[in-house]
């Protein structure tokens, strides 16, 4: 599968607070019931850009305890 890069400007509040939000997103947070993701596949394709942006985050020194 083809990988993107996207430019991403934030404020540092900004980043720390999108940290703390993808910290909470997780599996069962991406499930059909939460978010009305249609298909497992959708579902394991959201969960893995989540994990992208988190370790993004972290790279870039946000990654909250």
């Amino acid at each position: 599968m083809k990988k993107i890069t996207i430019p991403l400007n934030l404020t540092d509040d900004e980043a720390n607070g999108l940290a703390q939000l993808v910290k909470r997103l997780g599996r069962r947070s991406l499930g059909k019931d939460d978010l009305n993701l249609v298909t497992p596949e959708e579902a394991d394709q959201a969960d893995a850009a989540v994990i992208a942006l988190r370790d993004a985050l972290r790279d870039a020194g946000y990654a909250p305890r």
